[in-house]
């Protein structure tokens, strides 16, 4: 095995955590990983790696060599992509992950169109509302809604998403408009969760975030069904606007106390090679930022 193979197997369990994710991520066995490793400490004289009851965490001599041969294969997958012109044509198998809320509309669209631009990527979406790991997942490029998690990954500002709640003329022509959050008990709820009793929505009162304890009147397994069953005059409930854009462009729904919306959330796309990334990464990074910060849905965030 190539110094080249020991110093990427060692950056893979330095970025998954574990001997396990490392193999996983390389498609390779266990045994081979610990291998590599082991020789890899015996060539350099010192241990790279400690268990703990937390699992394997890098020594200090481990970290600085990390950090060191990421740079190196940084360097040489750059080099290489200069000579082949990948670093100017971007070409290849590109992970992409966002919430499930982003599959609907919008997103598609936008993937249709960077694939027309860039004929030569192979792009793999994953929607899920599961949160991702990009080193252990294998995610080049992920769609983020809440604060940023503390890591080495890269992130671009999208924009906010404002949290709403709706529910149907219809509805509320029978049910009458809530005036305060006061009201709210005295409604019927939709909650897009079965695995929960109760919902608890975060809403504002007098500029001061307040948690509300409600009991729900239809629990869906998915937000759209939820939003669906609003449409249909099921009751209110609580969504975020790029999910709830349409329903609310065509007058299925309407907002309700506009004054008692939970705090907008940040939107950022996640990366992991910051400006030496592959050019089919930051290609995707720059088409989405460009085309989805400007999408009505996130302008009042």
């Amino acid at each position: 095995m190539s110094r080249q193979q020991q110093m990427s197997i060692f950056v893979a369990v330095a970025e998954g955590g574990s001997l396990a994710a490392a193999a996983r991520s390389l498609s390779l066995s266990i045994q081979t990983v610990m291998r590599s490793i082991s020789a890899l400490e015996q060539r350099l004289g010192t241990p790279l790696l400690q268990r703990s009851p937390r699992g394997i965490q890098l020594t200090a001599a481990g970290i600085r060599f990390a950090r060191d041969c990421r740079q190196l294969l940084q360097d040489t997958e750059q080099a290489e992509a200069s000579v082949q012109g990948l670093h100017h044509q971007p070409q290849g198998q590109l992970t992409f992950a966002a919430p499930l809320c982003f599959s609907r509309h919008a997103l598609p669209d936008l993937l249709g169109q960077f694939l027309s631009t860039y004929p030569l990527v192979q792009l793999h979406c994953q929607f899920s509302d599961t949160p991702v790991n990009l080193h252990q997942d294998g995610i080049d490029v992920a769609l983020h809604i809440g604060t940023l998690p503390d890591s080495t990954l890269y992130a671009r500002h999208i924009g906010t998403l404002q949290q709403l709640l709706c529910a149907s003329p219809g509805y509320l022509q029978q049910a009458g408009v809530p005036d305060t959050t006061a009201d709210l008990p005295d409604h019927r709820i939709i909650h897009d969760r079965i695995d929960s009793r109760q919902v608890l929505w975060r809403l504002q009162q007098d500029q001061q975030p307040q948690l509300w304890r409600l009991s729900a009147s239809l629990h869906t397994t998915t937000t759209q069904s939820a939003i669906n069953a609003a449409c249909h005059g099921a009751g209110i409930v609580c969504a975020n606007r790029f999910e709830l854009h349409r329903e609310l462009q065509n007058g299925q729904l309407v907002s309700v106390l506009s004054e008692a919306q939970p705090a907008p959330q940040p939107l950022s796309l996640l990366y992991r090679e910051g400006p030496r990334a592959a050019a089919r990464v930051r290609a995707l990074v720059d088409f989405l930022q460009q085309h989805l910060s400007h999408h009505p849905a996130l302008q009042n965030g």
